[in-house]
Order: structure tokens, then C-alpha cells, then sequence
């Protein structure tokens, strides 16, 4: 039987009673997903999104434990250059029309007494 204070590993984090640490594979992993993506990235195989998505996400997960200097670790170590959008990645904004108008319900004539 283990105590407290060798910390409990539980959905990825070490828990100790007065902080929570990621367990170090999580970290390993993700280091290694996020520069493959990169070079996907770099590649033009998956968009800025995706590759935003994902970090966000991992983000999310991790911020529930004592990560803020892993994580500037890994994102300085690791830097994305940016690269111009390709065409299929430009949002489509369909044409604005001339002379629509959205409905919107006619107002009640007043009385001028009111």
C-alpha cells in the first residue's frame, strides 16, 4: 500500500495532496505528435486548424496539473513556420447580394396618445 504523498496515478496525472503532475509518457507523447503534425504542417498535408485543434485540446487536458513550465518548454523547443494558406484552405464567403433584405416583422402603428 502506497501513501499519499508518493502521489496517485489517476486519468494521466500523478495526484500528490498539495499539487497534480502530468504523467511523464503523456508529455512524451504529445511532444512527439506535435512535431509530426508539424511536419505535416510544414508539408501542406493538414491545415493550421488542425494542427491548432490539436494543441488546444491537449492544452485543455493538461492545465488541470502544475504544466506552465512544460509547456513553454515544449512550444519554444518547437517552433511552426507559417506558411501561406493554400487555395483549398481559403474560407468561402458566399457573394452579397444587392436589394435583400432580412424579414423582420412590421411594427404596430402607435397611437399618438400612448
Amino acid at each position: 500500500m502506497t501513501t499519499c504523498r508518493d502521489g496517485v496515478p489517476w486519468l494521466g496525472f500523478v495526484i500528490y495532496p498539495d499539487h497534480r503532475l502530468l504523467k511523464r509518457r503523456n508529455a512524451v507523447n504529445f511532444t512527439r505528435r506535435f512535431r509530426h503534425n508539424i511536419t505535416l504542417y510544414e508539408a501542406g498535408k493538414i491545415s493550421f486548424a488542425e494542427l491548432d485543434a490539436s494543441v488546444k485540446g491537449w492544452i485543455n487536458f493538461v492545465r488541470y496539473a502544475d504544466t506552465w513550465g512544460l509547456r513553454a518548454h515544449i512550444f519554444n523547443h518547437h517552433p511552426i513556420r507559417i506558411r501561406p494558406m493554400l487555395p483549398h484552405e481559403i474560407p468561402h464567403q458566399a457573394p452579397k447580394r444587392k436589394g435583400v433584405r432580412l424579414w423582420r416583422p412590421k411594427r404596430k402603428k402607435r397611437s399618438p396618445w400612448w
